[in-house]
């Protein structure tokens, strides 16, 4: 059996095919006085019966599916049930299924009685290249992303690559972006071979870049705003998108971000225009609509201006140097970004 281990600080990530017997032996291990298993309505369908022939006294935790419900409305619906039912700091919240289920369940289980541990087990590929590594965890608020949250260690991930046999191909379309975002900031060979790649390697490997920038900076002060590239205006256009008819997958936000914010890269100088073409080119044969439907330029850059990576009122940028290249904390002319906004709409 093809089984990849990465260690970040103070937990595994554990990435192969058919490993959800893992889980038991853990929680055994740790002797928890409970467990609680947080997971949404389409997936607690499709995987309850597994997941309950593992830990048949667990208890289930089970929310709407979709960003929506990513608030602290839910949330609180998550903390009444774990006290309810005596959940205490000796007990596990294990989170089953994508970014918004992780996400959340993460920091719902991070403050709860002060800190529980918590088990991400991620379900998609999105949450599984990028969700599973650095600890952050969050809600939205006023549909603005990732607004309240904080940096938890989770105890343990595991990503069992037989989960995504079950995923739309949109979804499974969506973990593409944050895959090619990764080696465009880091690793051009990967970027270039990734569609080559079987999916246990794809996925470690992936994991493995992010690590890099999570072990030397984990609080999001320096190196790790690298991974930011593309979420500036992702975030924005993916929030603007809930308002719409057609909102987007976060993974099809990213894509238009990385857009963006090659085309400023070039504007910017640092980027080389047949280098910009070339992203276009592999982001396209990946099946990404490239151009926003029904949101405005204007409306755009209002929501940018409320990025949490800001400073101040200045909006901090990561840009691309080269493909496998890219630089953080990088100021940009006002009319720079509004050309590289027109590059998507």
């Amino acid at each position: 059996m093809n089984v990849k281990t990465l260690k970040i600080n103070s937990y595994e990530i554990i990435i192969s095919a058919g490993i959800f017997g893992r889980l038991k032996n853990f929680c055994v291990g740790k002797n928890y006085s409970s467990v609680f298993i947080l997971t949404d309505k389409t997936l607690y369908k499709l995987y309850s019966a597994k997941l309950k022939n593992i830990l048949p006294r667990a208890r289930f935790i089970v929310i709407p599916p979709g960003e929506k419900y990513k608030n602290l409305k839910t949330l609180e619906y998550i903390w009444k049930t774990l006290f309810k039912h005596g959940a205490d700091r000796k007990s596990a919240l294990v989170n089953f299924g994508g970014g918004v289920v992780g996400d959340m369940g993460g920091f719902a289980a991070g403050v709860y009685m002060r800190g529980m541990d918590f088990i991400q087990i991620p379900t998609t590929l999105l949450s599984q290249v990028d969700a599973s590594v650095g600890g952050k965890t969050a809600v939205d608020l006023d549909g603005a992303k990732n607004i309240i949250g904080a940096f938890i260690r989770p105890s343990l991930v595991l990503i069992d690559v037989n989960t995504l046999k079950t995923l739309p191909r949109r979804q499974l379309r969506a973990g593409w972006a944050e895959i090619l975002k990764h080696g465009l900031i880091k690793d051009k060979k990967y970027f270039e071979r990734a569609g080559s790649m079987d999916m246990i390697n794809l996925i470690y490997k992936s994991c493995q870049i992010k690590a890099q920038f999570v072990k030397i900076d984990e609080r999001e002060k320096g190196p790790r705003k690298t991974l930011n590239f593309g979420h500036t205006v992702g975030h924005a256009v993916e929030t603007l998108s809930f308002k719409t008819k057609n909102p987007l997958l976060h993974g099809e936000a990213v894509a238009l971000g990385i857009i963006a914010e090659s085309k400023l890269s070039v504007l910017n100088g640092s980027l080389k225009a047949n280098e910009f073409e070339h992203i276009r080119a592999v982001l396209t044969k990946r099946g990404f609509a490239l151009k926003c439907k029904n949101i405005q330029k204007k409306d755009i850059l209002k929501m940018i201006l409320k990025d949490k990576k800001n400073d101040g009122k200045k909006i901090k940028w990561t840009l691309l140097n080269s493909i496998g290249g890219a630089v953080y904390d990088i100021e940009c002319a006002a009319q720079n970004i509004s050309k590289a906004i027109d590059e998507i709409l």
